[in-house]
């Protein structure tokens, strides 16, 4: 039996420490996997603020002109809305696989566990900055959808990337004894596209509330788009992820414990 090596104390606050001390070889590792995958296009990394400025601009001409919508709220409401949900859904479904598919590689450079989620953590907040400028860009055109408690999506952006981090690290390991789980992970997140008011209005759907209410996305992203654009329930959203926030972290730290030593076995 393999034992489990001296850079993998099976604490998660000890490893997180260490992957965080190693600050410099996750955004080095996050670049290069960012860079692999438009290596050979013409654009390079900034294709990710085509994509993104293609299907917010897109979703918006189509929805304001098939459904009469106001463009001047709705634009901005989708930037924001789509940056938050790609950044949570991105995020979650690549570090389901970090650990599964780069364990290897922590083994051979004896760093820890948590160090390969946090890479695509890094990975993720790299690439929504590419997506800031469209956001900033329907803000700009624009401006009297802003609101006056507009710097609180700052500290409601920082406590989504923390909590799903948390969440990332949980699936990360987890998905280790079951392989299958970053697919279902991914059908289930593409239904939560639709069921999360992404590219619908919620304060237009008031039967849906309930549904809402229940949806962590939907408080994800109410806690960023709702300071900015002044939307309703913003204190309830912060209440949510807060609670969220603490049982991510939590949890993540019992399966850490527990299930940790059985990784290294895997892999």
């Amino acid at each position: 039996m393999r034992p489990v090596p001296a850079h993998t104390s099976l604490n998660l606050l000890s490893d997180l420490l260490e992957s965080l001390r190693r600050g410099d070889l996750i955004f080095s590792l996050a670049y290069l996997k960012i860079a692999a995958r438009t290596r050979n296009t013409a654009l390079g990394v900034f294709w990710n603020i085509v994509g993104f400025a293609f299907f917010v601009f897109g979703i918006a001409m189509l929805w304001t002109t098939v459904f009469k919508l106001d463009k001047g709220s709705f634009l901005p409401y989708v930037a924001l809305g789509y940056f938050t949900f790609q950044l949570a859904n991105l995020m979650m479904i690549d570090a389901a696989r970090s650990i599964s598919d780069g364990g290897n590689f922590a083994l051979q450079n004896r760093i820890p566990l948590t160090l390969l989620p946090l890479v695509s953590v890094a990975k993720h907040c790299v690439i929504a900055l590419f997506a800031l400028p469209t956001v900033m860009l329907a803000l700009v055109l624009y401006p009297e959808t802003l609101s006056a408690q507009a710097l609180f999506a700052i500290p409601g952006l920082l406590i989504c990337i923390l909590t799903f981090a948390g969440i990332s690290i949980s699936l990360a390991i987890v998905c280790v004894y079951v392989a299958d789980l970053a697919e279902i992970l991914s059908s289930i997140m593409r239904f939560m596209f639709f069921v999360t008011p992404v590219i619908w209005i919620a304060e237009e759907r008031s039967a849906l509330r309930p549904l809402l209410l229940a949806n962590p996305l939907h408080h994800a992203i109410n806690i960023v788009r709702g300071p900015v654009l002044g939307s309703a329930e913003v204190s309830l959203s912060f209440a949510v992820m807060a609670v969220w926030l603490v049982a991510s972290w939590l949890i993540a730290a019992i399966l850490y414990s527990r299930l940790a030593r059985g990784v290294m076995l895997r892999i």
